[in-house]
């Protein structure tokens, strides 16, 4: 079982993981996160447009509106770490900070995200690639994540390998079970500790998803039905599947995690 913990060890610790990153230093800001483009225009550490998710429905009309909400939603509050309305190389360095500050510097977790997390920012970085220059591109736009996202087989509930790798990369990082492929609300919790989900929300959300199938509630679920939740949670329309609950609850109308800005308003609503 974890704990959470606050040894969050020297920030030259990581400086070989950081400069792993090819072309990051020459699309550095003066905020201090790569990726970013710059405009005179904006605000200090924003990117260069806000989330309208109203607007997003408008312009993909062939997109269930709750899928979309969704996909605003978990680009909001699970990618999204630094706040600039963009994912950029930033964002998963940032993850990568609080994997080590709530599991510790030498923790399998540590060790594992070290090695997934460039994986998978390079392999996002292609799936969003439209100009056959993906190593030049330097963040992902919730235009584009939609865009992804609508690539994807909504009638097998299946997306591309990226999706299937994180997938795989997320049960990973909450499961410190050393050979174990069950998930428990310990786990989960600090686990969603990293994506900025107090205590409460992460049990909260594991309550309602955590079901059997005569509707009693579980004290864990398998890699087999993680698999599953994830699947519905990205691709599913229907309001009422357990899926929806597996980042935590998407109608909540903000994030626990302190922000420069909150485009979480509820799925249901018309304003969103």
């Amino acid at each position: 079982m974890s704990g959470r913990r606050n040894s969050l060890q020297a920030e030259n610790n990581d400086g070989a993981f950081r400069s792993a990153r090819r072309n990051s230093q020459q699309n550095q800001n003066e905020d201090g996160f790569r990726g970013r483009r710059g405009s005179e225009s904006e605000p200090d550490g924003f990117g260069t447009h806000d989330i309208h998710v109203r607007h997003l429905i408008q312009n993909n009309p062939d997109v269930d509106p709750f899928l979309i909400r969704k996909w605003a939603k978990i680009f909001t509050l699970t990618f999204d770490q630094n706040a600039s309305h963009e994912i950029d190389w930033s964002d998963f360095y940032i993850c990568l900070r609080k994997i080590r500050e709530i599991y510790g510097e030498k923790s399998p977790q540590m060790e594992y995200a070290r090695k997934s997390l460039e994986a998978l920012w390079e392999g996002l970085q292609i799936l969003a690639d439209t100009k056959g220059d993906a190593i030049n591109h330097d963040l992902v736009t919730i235009e584009e994540w939609i865009t992804i996202l609508k690539k994807s087989n909504s009638k097998d509930k299946t997306g591309p390998k990226w999706f299937t790798d994180y997938m795989k990369f997320m049960f990973k990082l909450f499961n410190v079970s050393e050979g174990g492929w069950d998930l428990n609300i310990n786990e989960y919790s600090d686990g969603m500790a990293v994506y900025g989900h107090g205590l409460k929300e992460a049990h909260a959300a594991f309550h309602k998803f955590a079901i059997d199938k005569d509707g009693k509630q579980k004290d864990y679920i398998s890699f087999e039905e993680w698999k599953q939740l994830f699947s519905d949670l990205f691709f599913s329309s229907d309001e009422k599947d357990l899926g929806n609950y597996l980042f935590g609850d998407l109608n909540a109308k903000c994030h626990t995690l302190q922000r420069n800005y909150c485009a979480t308003r509820p799925m249901t609503s018309e304003a969103s």
